[in-house]
């Protein structure tokens, strides 16, 4: 549990980028994995309503989060695509280096 509250802690640093994100779905379409799979937790945007809901401490499941997080093939093609200029690949790799540490 402490867990949890830790990492939503460290998740929280990155809120300011989070919110940037408008959930227009721009970012579907040119979604290789999304093309792929069709689910909205292997889009931009669904990957980052999970990082939101783990720093809100809504979501308990750190694991999973990280596993959505790592079928990302940081591309950028949804960063490219984004009228909101979400920095999604630098959000990415944060997020998974403190799901990892």
């Amino acid at each position: 549990m402490a867990r949890v509250r830790d990492l939503a802690r460290m998740l929280r640093e990155l809120e300011d980028h989070l919110a940037v994100c408008m959930r227009r779905g721009m970012c579907q379409s040119v979604c290789p994995l999304y093309g792929e799979t069709g689910r909205e937790a292997d889009v931009a945007r669904g990957k980052l309503v999970l990082l939101d809901g783990l720093a809100r401490e809504l979501l308990r499941d750190p694991a999973g989060v990280d596993e959505r997080l790592r079928r990302c093939l940081l591309c950028e093609s949804c960063a490219a695509n984004c009228p909101s200029g979400v920095r999604v690949l630098d959000i990415f790799i944060k997020a998974r280096a403190i799901l990892t540490g």
